[in-house]
Order: structure tokens, then C-alpha cells, then sequence
């Protein structure tokens, strides 16, 4: 007997090992093909967009001396809501301003997608979280106005730390773990306020608006109430409401703020998020995951009417710099994370549920197009009807038009995404195949089939060669990627040499004085250490002040006509501009501006205080520091 049941033991047992050899091996092969598609997606953009801020910060804070009495911090700036600024620059002090840049936008990287899977593992099924982490790699992270903001940004700002954070701390709260959850919102609001406040609507909505929607509703009444009495008893000037000095500079260089001035692109945008959530509504179980849509969809839409009422019909400074909009970051997260369960509720529903599904699909894809006004009410229509008594034949119509819509959008957006390739990758120095791949992949579409496939050969496929295949795949595609994106992580555009070779600009320029570089900031507070004396960049603190938005403004009409095609003098008319205007020389530029140095290539018909020093890089050359004494 014991001859005969050993051999069958034996088998079974290494069937056991078998089985678990290959999902390791599976897991391990999508892991890789993830981390395959982040390096293509996620290319680092360096000292950039609002990096540039916060690292004349952090710079701010080692060297207040030189750079304290910046514009944009001689006002007030996000600099007085954060605590990043004096960590950012302890690093920059043991590793220099762009390595300290690129290795914590790496770490916070990592963070984030890490408190991604923990969310992830907390509200599905065990096979769809790396699926789901995936998804937040391949597809496209804008939210909101312009496309300004994005979630995981690709360049150093405490929205990647105090995201990872809000994440972790979701995660914490499902787990009941609110000792921790705590912690980690706390820590978010400390490092951004702005983006840990969607973390903190979404736990009032689990705790309060769910259990007790009648006391949510009453108090969200009580507030939207309270905010109109505040608005008919301060008259327009107070701190409290913009008036009519500040509110149209805040327009010309934030329109973005206020959501009467979205695009229907960025309304669509904001349509996906919503449409998946409002899908998952009616599909998924009750359980963390439906209670996790349900509040992520109030916060949304809670964000909006917020901003609408306080920003676009009351001019409420505070409900203004709040942003409450950009709550919909998080909106955004917790609809593609929970994109898997909802489509395989959907799919396993019948065929309605395959229509929603298909039309969901489509949403995603006409993300950027106005069909998705028109495709997403089909797909929440058709998610509604799931379940209720319909003929098979009307059924199988719905689903066949569902399914046409779906590859119309796949055809469509394939057709613009081949059409348009290599006209979107970032970055110099990176092969012209990555440089292709990136371009591809930047809509997600590409992205995505191939994270599904790789997912599908990992979990689903019967053969058992098909994990080591996804392996070695999925390894090579890494192992012939990642040394480009370590160079690409490692080239700076500042490094210790360019930074000596204007040594005598720095030698002839006092100490504080404010620099006009016409390039840009950055080599001003970089390469100088001086404060800047004006650019687009710094005119965001026209949210946070009054006077800094008089300033600039009145900087800006000042050297209207020296720097006319500049982003910045995009900011109203001058009016005392001429029609047409002379060539600007030194004299009339230092007369109608309080400006001392000028950094620029243009001919002022006066003799420069120095020229750029020998051997700097191309985009330097020619470049001429004049100043104003001297006219």
C-alpha cells in the first residue's frame, strides 16, 4: 500500500513546487515588463517646470545671503506651506543641487508606485495588483487645467513624497491601521498641503459621507452656505476676495485656476476618471474596493463644485489658493487602480457588462478627443443596465456597437499616436529608438497592450514556457534600457565645471543684486547665485500675493518691449506700448526699469561688462552681461 500512495504524494508534491515555481517566475516577468514600460514612459526632465521653484528654495535656505531676496520669495511662496524645502536642501548639501534632484525623484518614485501596490493589495485580488500598479505606469497622469499638474511628475516637487504619503495612508486606514494612517497624512500635509487634502477628503468621506450621508450633506450644505454669507458681507478689496487689481493678473497667469476657463479637453480628462468610477459604482460588490470608488468619486466631484462655487462665483482668495480641484489627482489614481476589477466585474456581467467595458475602454482612449462626452454616458448607461431583464438579441446589438466604438477609438488613436511619432520625446542625448518608444507610448495606448499581454502570459497563459519567456523578455528589454536611463539620470546641465567658468560673472555682481537672464532663471540662480530679476516661472506667487502680483506686473510692462516674444509678456497688454517699437538699446532699457545686470545675445548698442566666458557649452556662447551703470 505504501508502494503504491507514495509515488502519487510525490507527485502531487512536485506539481505544488511546480506550480509555485512558475508563479514566481510569473510575477517576477511582469514585475520586469513594468519596470521596462516606467523606463519609457518616465523620462527625467531635470531642473525643470516647478522643480525650478523649489530647488531656488531649497537654495534659498543654504545660501539666503544670495538668493533670499528673490522676487518670488521676497512676497510669500509655497515656501511658507512646506517642509521640503530645508530637506531638499540638506541633500543638495552632501550631494550637490542636480544629483540630489535626481536621486530623490527616483526614491520618491519608488515610493509612490510601492504605496500604489500597497493600496492596491488592500482593495483587490491578489492576481490584478502588479496589473493595476502597471496602469498607473503606461497610462497618461494629467489631471485638471493646461495640463500643468500631473500625478508621479517626472521632475523633483514635494507633490511625489506627499503622494507616495496619501497613498501609504489609504492604505493604512482600509487596514484600520489609523494610528498610521494618520501619521502618513500628516507627513503629506507637512511636505504639500494641497495634495494631502485629497487624502484627507477621501477618509472624511469613508468615515462620514458613507455611514452617514444625511450628516455629510448637511454639513457640506452648511459650508457652501457659510461661504456665500462671507461672500455678500466682505466687500471686494478684503484679504478675503480678490478684487479687481489682483483678480485679472491672477487670471492672465493662472487661468488654469478657475474652471471656466478648462478646455473640453481638460473636461475630458477630468470625464475618464469620473466615467470608471461611476462604472465601478454600479459593478463592483460591496467591499473596501466599491467603498474606496464611491469615496474617491465624492471627492472628485466635491473638488470641483468647491473650486466652481468658491473660485469661479465667489473669488474667495483662500478657496482659490486651496485649489480644491486638485483633489482630482487623487481621483484619478484610485480610478485606475481599481480599472481592472471594475472591467473584470463588467466582462464576467454578460453581455452589457461587455459593452461597459468596450465603451469604457473607448473613454480612455478618446481621452483627449470630445467623443468622450458623448462615450462616456454610454459606458455608465450600459454599466446601469447590467443585470436587468433584456432579449438576447438586443443585447448582443449593444454589445456589437460597443465593441464597433471600441476599435473606431483604437483605429483613431493608433492613426494620430503613428502620425504624429517623434514629435513629443523629451530629452537630448537618448538614442532615436527610445526617443520613438517614448512618443509611442506617451498616450498609453501601446503602453497598455503590451502591460495586458505581458499580464496575460504571466497568469493566464497554460504554458508553462511562457514565464520564463515573459523572464528572459522582459530582462533584456530592462537590462538594454536601463543604461540609458541611468545616463539620462546622470547628465546634467549644470555640472561643477559650467558653474567655475562663470566665476568672473559672478565676481563682477555684487552679492543679492537681481539678475535679468532672458534665457531663464535657473542658470541665473544656479550658475550667478543671484537672485532673478524677473520670468515666467516666478509669477506663480501671484497666487499667494498681491504684492509680488503688482510687481512683476509692473516689471513685466516695463521691459515690455525689450522681451516681447517672452511667455511672460504674455501677461495683458502695456499700456504705454508702441505700435511699433524701436530696437531696444542698454539706455532704454535701463530707463524704463529699475533693472541693473542683463544677461542676453541681443546687440544693446553698448559695450558689454564681459562676454560669456571661453569653452562653455553652445547654448551659452554669444551670451553678453551688460549693466545698467554703465549706460
Amino acid at each position: 500500500m505504501h508502494a503504491t500512495v507514495q509515488p502519487s504524494v510525490t507527485t502531487g508534491a512536485q506539481t505544488g513546487a511546480g506550480e509555485t515555481t512558475r508563479a514566481r517566475l510569473a510575477s517576477v516577468g511582469l514585475l520586469l515588463a513594468v519596470l521596462a514600460l516606467w523606463i519609457v514612459r518616465h523620462a527625467y526632465l531635470g531642473i525643470w517646470h516647478d522643480a525650478r521653484l523649489y530647488t531656488l528654495q531649497a537654495l534659498a535656505h543654504l545660501k539666503p545671503d544670495l538668493l533670499g531676496n528673490d522676487i518670488f520669495l521676497r512676497f510669500g511662496s509655497q515656501d511658507n506651506y512646506t517642509l521640503f524645502s530645508p530637506l531638499y536642501a540638506a541633500v543638495i548639501s552632501v550631494l550637490g543641487v542636480e544629483p540630489a534632484a535626481a536621486l530623490l525623484t527616483f526614491v520618491f518614485h519608488l515610493a509612490f508606485f510601492c504605496a500604489a501596490w500597497l493600496l492596491a493589495r488592500r482593495i483587490l485580488p491578489t492576481n490584478l495588483v502588479l496589473l493595476a500598479v502597471g496602469l498607473l505606469v503606461a497610462l497618461p497622469s494629467y489631471y485638471g487645467g493646461d495640463r500643468v499638474f500631473s500625478y508621479c511628475e517626472d521632475f523633483l516637487t514635494p507633490r511625489l513624497p506627499a503622494e507616495a504619503l496619501v497613498l501609504g495612508g489609504l492604505a493604512a486606514a482600509i487596514a484600520q491601521r489609523y494610528r498610521w494612517a494618520a501619521v502618513c497624512m500628516a507627513g503629506a500635509a507637512l511636505l504639500h498641503p494641497l495634495i494631502a487634502a485629497a487624502g484627507i477628503a477621501l477618509l472624511l468621506c469613508q468615515l462620514i459621507a458613507l455611514p452617514r450621508p444625511r450628516l455629510a450633506l448637511g454639513l457640506g450644505t452648511a459650508f457652501a452656505g457659510a461661504m456665500v454669507v462671507l461672500t455678500l458681507c466682505t466687500p471686494m478689496g478684503a484679504w478675503i476676495r480678490f478684487d479687481s487689481e489682483w483678480l485679472p493678473l491672477v487670471l492672465d497667469r493662472g487661468s488654469y485656476l478657475f474652471l471656466s476657463n478648462w478646455s473640453l479637453g481638460d473636461w475630458g480628462r477630468a470625464s475618464v476618471s469620473l466615467a470608471t468610477l461611476a462604472v465601478g459604482l454600479r459593478s463592483l460588490a460591496p467591499s473596501p474596493a466599491r467603498n474606496v470608488c464611491i469615496a474617491a468619486l465624492i471627492t472628485g466631484l466635491c473638488g470641483l463644485a468647491l473650486a466652481l462655487l468658491g473660485s469661479d462665483l465667489l473669488r474667495l482668495v483662500l478657496i482659490t489658493q486651496l485649489q480644491p480641484w486638485r483633489w482630482l489627482w487623487l481621483t484619478s489614481v484610485v480610478a485606475v487602480v481599481l480599472l481592472p476589477a471594475i472591467t473584470a466585474r463588467c466582462w464576467a456581467s454578460g453581455p452589457l457588462g461587455r459593452a461597459s467595458v468596450l465603451l469604457l475602454g473607448a473613454v480612455w482612449l478618446f481621452h483627449d478627443e470630445i467623443y468622450v462626452f458623448i462615450v462616456a454616458p454610454l459606458a455608465i448607461s450600459a454599466a446601469i443596465a447590467m443585470g436587468r431583464a433584456t432579449t438576447p438579441r438586443i443585447a448582443r446589438l449593444l454589445l456589437w456597437g460597443a465593441a464597433a466604438v471600441f476599435l473606431f477609438a483604437i483605429a483613431w488613436t493608433l492613426a494620430v499616436n503613428f502620425l504624429f511619432a517623434g514629435f513629443y520625446a523629451e530629452g537630448p542625448g537618448i538614442p532615436d529608438i527610445l526617443r520613438w518608444a517614448r512618443s509611442l507610448a506617451r498616450d498609453g495606448v501601446l503602453a497598455t497592450m503590451l502591460l495586458v499581454a505581458a499580464w496575460w502570459v504571466s497568469l493566464r497563459s497554460t504554458s508553462r514556457a511562457a514565464p520564463i519567456v515573459l523572464v528572459v523578455a522582459a530582462a533584456a528589454a530592462v537590462a538594454a534600457l536601463l543604461p540609458i536611463s541611468l545616463a539620462e539620470r546622470t547628465r546634467f546641465a549644470y555640472p561643477q565645471q559650467l558653474y567655475q567658468q562663470f566665476a568672473p560673472w559672478r565676481r563682477l555682481i555684487p552679492p543679492g543684486e537681481e539678475v535679468l537672464w532672458v534665457e531663464g532663471p535657473v542658470p541665473t540662480w544656479l550658475l550667478l547665485e543671484r537672485p532673478s530679476y524677473l520670468s515666467s516661472a516666478q509669477t506663480t506667487s501671484t497666487l499667494f500675493s498681491k504684492k509680488a502680483a503688482i510687481e512683476m506686473w509692473a516689471r513685466a510692462q516695463a521691459l515690455s518691449d525689450f522681451l516681447p516674444g517672452e511667455d511672460l509678456m504674455t501677461w495683458g497688454p502695456s499700456p504705454t506700448r508702441r505700435a511699433s517699437p524701436e530696437l531696444p538699446t542698454l539706455r532704454s532699457v535701463c530707463a524704463s526699469s529699475d533693472v541693473k545686470y542683463i544677461v542676453t545675445r541681443a546687440d544693446l548698442h553698448a559695450a558689454p561688462l564681459d562676454v560669456a566666458p571661453p569653452g562653455v557649452p553652445m547654448q551659452y556662447r554669444k551670451l553678453q552681461l551688460y549693466r545698467c551703470a554703465q549706460s
